[in-house]
């Protein structure tokens, strides 16, 4: 229907005059036309003048325009039964671009004379200088039967492929009927364990299913499920020789294990995709993709500046091989945004991330997942810039559109609900985010999209722990300590793990246990170590740093406690700057620990420096903000000896600046 659709506008905007000519007084009639009435040739309806200057050309020229392979395209657009059409609008825009390049179009019969027609056309000096010619015609004639064979094989792959998938939702209404509520994540899945049990014996159809059952996988955020498929699709594109499809498809697992954050295995993916036996190596689409996934793994490994280089090189090669409105162009200028902002760029990070808002708006195919993609990005965006109430409010207006678009199931919708929990977090409002705890269970309970999980089992923890929730506490603790006890999931990340083991040590601190704090603090220190053993300054081992200073001043080891916070504090200041709002907050703790050992004049000077960052940060209604506040008038009371310092020392410490 879309191609026959897209055939009637495709008429008229090239002759100025719609397919059916007769004038017709009823529905009936219309009807009978359409279905019964084969319309004449566009280049036969005589261009008038006035359709000629509409299309800035004259009467002759408009003429010229419409040549036979045109007329070809537009009358097999509107075939009378559906086998007769082109197969999807893909294939006709496939053929449309074979004309504008002057090449032989698939809708004309692929005849000998018509093929070494064009041929010439696009080489008359070639031709005009070679005997070969006439070899060349004995050639084009093999290659005419070799497509029409072709032609037939695909018309056959077709039919198999439409009888396929009504036979997968003839399933899907049976379940329906025997009152089961099947998901479309169970559609997929069925139809894949289908495609490998029943297509075995057509195991070009089988791979060209997969391929596409992958990537609706891939567009759900079903990265689990999208990894099996496209390994299974790879294996059988490189049994039958088609090895740029291989490579394709091996990449694409590879960028779907980035997804589901298992960088080993994605490098090892990537690998068994360069090391495809005969893949073509000059290809611009293939090497983007390359790039791209190369680059999401230095990015995950913390190398924005290799990231970066990836990325260019995959966006240069996208935007050769397809121009700056193509879905690949995109997810490759996507990467260089996240390399700017890992870089710590934000003028940059924003202005790239305009240029790809703006572009995705031009771009077919990006859709609702897509913008709420950027939505989340541009979250992410403001929080790492600081900006955190910005980012708050961006997502609270962002996420009921997602929802409505997508549901409150799809990946996007939750990756914009982590952010909206850490963004209230970071403020202080854990009594407002713990009306989302439902939401974020559901999220974390999925093991179709584990990264995320995982990172949502943390932000539970960090919600239970703030709330003084035991039972929930208890719960979560267990939970995340699972993710890093030795034999836990090998795939996260150095960076992820290290974030767990201070989300332990947090949770540890707020229960007042400074001792169990330490044990983890210790670990998350050792993992932040180079290969090496030595040393190396990280925002995570800053943090470390100053939550170590905490649990010493806990302690009563207020000497301590200020050398480990203030360490924590200028390695976060050397990282980001001073006005950065991790080092404000950290330099909040070594603040508490100077008030500690009775330096107050100095505690005062800190809280100061860090005031205008927090409040730009997060507004003077933040709870975060106002507990800022608290410790000024409280330093100010040790101060001029109105309170004692130690009675001050108890107070702050649980003023939660370390989270």
């Amino acid at each position: 229907c879309d191609v026959y659709s897209l055939g009637v506008v495709f008429y008229e905007l090239m002759c100025g005059e719609r397919p059916y000519e007769l004038k017709v007084e009823s529905a009936a009639q219309l009807e009978h036309a359409i279905l019964e009435v084969e319309p004449r040739a566009m280049s036969r309806r005589g261009p008038t003048e006035a359709n000629a200057q509409a299309r800035g050309t004259t009467v002759k020229g408009l003429a010229r325009t419409l040549s036979p392979e045109l007329d070809a395209i537009a009358l097999r657009c509107l075939g009378k039964q559906a086998a007769s059409r082109y197969s999807s609008v893909d294939a006709l825009l496939a053929d449309i671009d074979r004309w504008l390049a002057g090449e032989a179009v698939l809708a004309r019969a692929p005849g000998a004379w018509y093929r070494v027609r064009k041929f010439t056309a696009r080489h008359r000096l070639g031709v005009a200088l070679s005997a070969s010619a006439i070899v060349s015609l004995a050639v084009v004639a093999g290659v005419a039967v070799v497509l029409g064979l072709q032609a037939r094989e695909e018309s056959a792959r077709a039919g198999a492929a439409r009888d396929f998938m009504l036979s997968l939702f003839k399933r899907a209404d049976q379940e329906k009927a025997r009152g089961a509520d099947i998901t479309a994540r169970e559609l997929l899945e069925t139809g894949r364990n289908d495609v490998m049990t029943r297509m075995s014996k057509q195991p070009r159809l089988q791979a060209e299913l997969l391929d596409g059952i992958a990537k609706i996988q891939w567009d759900m955020g079903e990265y689990v499920g999208a990894d099996s498929t496209f390994a299974a699709a790879a294996r059988i594109h490189a049994e039958l020789g088609m090895s740029r499809e291989a490579a394709l498809a091996r990449t694409a697992q590879a960028n779907s294990l980035v997804r589901i954050g298992d960088m080993n295995l994605a490098a090892m993916a990537l690998r068994e995709a360069k090391s495809v036996p005969g893949r073509p190596v000059d290809d611009l689409e293939l090497n983007a993709r390359m790039n791209e996934v190369e680059g999401w793994i230095a990015f995950a490994h913390r190398e924005p500046a290799r990231a970066k280089e990836f990325f260019l090189n995959s966006h240069a090669q996208a935007l050769k091989a397809f121009g700056p409105y193509h879905l690949m162009t995109i997810d490759a200028l996507r990467g260089r945004f996240y390399a700017e902002r890992e870089s710590r760029d934000f003028d940059a990070a924003m202005r790239l991330l305009r240029e790809l808002e703006e572009t995705s708006r031009k771009t077919a195919g990006v859709g609702a997942v897509g913008m709420a993609a950027l939505a989340r990005d541009r979250a992410d965006l403001l929080l790492s810039a600081g900006r955190v109430a910005e980012s708050l409010d961006h997502v609270l207006a962002s996420l009921p559109k997602c929802v409505a678009d997508l549901g409150p199931n799809h990946g996007e919708c939750r990756e914009l609900e982590y952010s909206k929990v850490n963004a209230m977090l970071l403020m202080g409002k854990a009594q407002q985010a713990l009306e989302d705890l439902p939401t974020l269970k559901v999220i974390a309970d999925d093991d179709k999209a584990p990264a995320l999980g995982s990172g949502t089992s943390l932000l539970i923890l960090r919600l239970a722990s703030a709330m003084r929730l035991p039972d929930l506490t208890a719960q979560w603790y267990g939970r995340v300590a699972s993710l890093v006890e030795p034999g836990a999931k090998s795939g996260l990340s150095r960076s992820f793990r290290t974030k767990a083991l201070l989300t332990l040590a947090e949770a540890r601190l707020r229960e007042r246990d400074p001792l169990g704090a330490q044990r983890w603090i210790g670990q998350a220190l050792d993992l932040q170590r180079r290969d090496d053993g030595s040393r190396q300054v990280t925002r995570l081992a800053a943090l470390a740093k100053s939550l170590q200073g905490v649990a010493l001043l806990m302690q009563g080891r207020a000497d301590e406690a200020l050398q480990a916070t203030a360490a924590g504090e200028a390695d976060m200041t050397k990282l980001v700057g001073p006005d950065d709002l991790s080092a404000a907050l950290l330099s909040l703790n070594a603040a508490i620990s100077l008030n500690a050992v009775g330096r107050h004049n100095d505690a005062l000077a800190v809280v100061k420096q860090a005031e205008p960052v927090v409040r730009k940060a997060m507004g003077v209604a933040a709870p975060t903000y106002l507990r800022l506040q608290a410790l000024l008038g409280e330093i100010e009371r040790a101060r001029t000896g109105a309170s004692a310092a130690k009675d001050a020392v108890r107070s702050t410490t649980a003023m939660d600046f370390f989270t």
